[in-house]
C-alpha cells in the first residue's frame, strides 16, 4: 500500500508547490508530540503523590488554554526541559501547541492562496465574457451587411426583369474606300487638279492637239 505520503507529493503541482500545506513539518510536530506524550506517562507513573498534586493545580490553573488533556503534559515537558518549576510552566511552548499553531498557519496559507486564485479565475472569466460579447455583435454586423446586400442585389435584379431586354442596335457598316479615294486624300490639291487633267488628255486625245492651237 503507497503512503499517503507519497501520494500527497505526486498530487502537488510544481508551480503551486509552495501554496500546499506542509505535510512533512506536521508530520515532524506529530511525532514530537508522540515521544512527549510518552516521556509524560513515564514521568507521570514514577512521580510521587505530592508532585501528582502539584501538576493538577497546574493544570487547574491552566484549564484557560483549553487543552485540559494535555495540560499534565506540557507541564511535564516544560518541568524537564527548563527545570523552573510546574507552576511556572509555559503550556504554549508545547509540541501540541506548536502543531495547532502550524497547521492554522498551513490552513491560512491555503485559503489566501484559493481566494487570490478564485479573484484571478473570475477576472479572466469577466474579460472572456466582454470578449464573446464583442464577438457576438462583429457576428451581427456581418450578418445585417450580407443581409442588405441581398436584398439590393434581389431588387436590382428585379428592376431589370421589368424593363425589359435591352433594344437591338444595328450594326455601324464602314464602306471601305476606293484606291483613288484614298490616294486622293493623301495627295495636296495641285496635285489632284494635275492627275484630272492627265486623265482628260488620255480620253480626249484631239482635245489634247487642238489645245496649243488656241
Amino acid at each position: 500500500m503507497v503512503k499517503f505520503s507519497r501520494e500527497y507529493e505526486a498530487s502537488i503541482i510544481p508551480e503551486w508547490k509552495a501554496a500546499f500545506v506542509d505535510y512533512k513539518g506536521l508530520k515532524k510536530l506529530i511525532k514530537r508530540i508522540k515521544i512527549s506524550r510518552r516521556d509524560a506517562a513515564h514521568l507521570l507513573s514514577s512521580s510521587s503523590p505530592s508532585q501528582e498534586q502539584q501538576l493538577v493545580g497546574v493544570v487547574a490553573g491552566s484549564s484557560s488554554y483549553g487543552f485540559s488533556v494535555l495540560d499534565p503534559v506540557r507541564a511535564l515537558a516544560a518541568r524537564f526541559s527548563s527545570g523552573t518549576p510546574p507552576a511556572r510552566a509555559h503550556p504554549e511552548a508545547s509540541p501540541e501547541r506548536e502543531f495547532l499553531e502550524k497547521a492554522d498557519d498551513e490552513l491560512e496559507k491555503v485559503n489566501r492562496f484559493y481566494a487570490s486564485q478564485e479573484t484571478e479565475l473570475l477576472a479572466r472569466g469577466d474579460a472572456l465574457i466582454k470578449q464573446l460579447g464583442i464577438l457576438a455583435d462583429v457576428k451581427r454586423i456581418l450578418a445585417d451587411h450580407a443581409a442588405n446586400t441581398k436584398t439590393n442585389s434581389a431588387a436590382h435584379h428585379q428592376a431589370a426583369s421589368w424593363a425589359g431586354p435591352p433594344p437591338c442596335r444595328r450594326p455601324h457598316l464602314t464602306r471601305r474606300p476606293s484606291a483613288d479615294a484614298t490616294s486622293s486624300r493623301r495627295r495636296s490639291p495641285c496635285q489632284v487638279g494635275a492627275t484630272t487633267t492627265t486623265k482628260a488628255r488620255h480620253m480626249n486625245p484631239t482635245a489634247s492637239r487642238a489645245s496649243p492651237d488656241h
